[in-house]
């Protein structure tokens, strides 16, 4: 059993400590009002074993129920987490998806578009050379016609000159 001081006793038994005031000169008014302070003070102010017990209760229960709810807040932010991982993960292959196809699209693109320049750019080059072909043709049959004139001159001057030459001969 515990020893209990004079001081603790007298907290627990408030007749003692009535006794005790009246031993020490107080009147009975006087012992009387300062037991009822006392107890009132006691009762008010300090925490009894009871009281301490169900502290301890509900100290545990409200951590109990801190440590559910945090498991249960854990659980849903991981869950929303992986969530908001798979929605990000879905709408960047989607994302990869439209651009995988853009690109092969802007490619189509491009590649019509450069085969129909190339088209473009071979028939304008036939077109030229015909050009260059037929202005070549005229040069050549105007280079023709007038070598021609000058070689009929030519030998028209050399027939001339050796029909006089004949004249003076004979």
């Amino acid at each position: 059993m515990k020893s209990q001081t004079m001081n603790e006793s007298y907290f627990h038994n408030p007749i003692k400590l009535l006794h005790h005031l009246k031993d020490a000169g107080f009147t009975e008014k006087q012992a009387e009002a300062q037991v009822e302070i006392m107890s009132d003070y006691v009762e008010h102010e300090f925490a009894t074993k009871k009281d301490l017990k169900n502290l301890e209760l509900a100290t545990k229960r409200d951590f109990k129920e801190f440590e559910l709810a945090t498991k249960k807040d854990f659980k849903e932010f991981e869950l929303a987490t992986k969530r908001d991982f798979k929605e990000f993960e879905l709408a960047n292959k989607r994302d990869f998806k439209e651009f995988e196809l853009a690109n092969k699209r802007d490619f189509k693109e491009f590649e019509l578009a450069n085969k129909r320049d190339f088209k473009e750019f071979e028939l304008a080059t036939k077109r030229d050379f015909k050009e260059l072909d037929l202005k070549f043709d005229a040069m050549f049959k105007d280079f023709e016609l007038r070598l021609t004139v000058k070689t009929a001159a030519i030998v028209g001057s050399i027939v001339g000159f050796f029909t006089i030459l004949d004249k003076f001969i004979k």
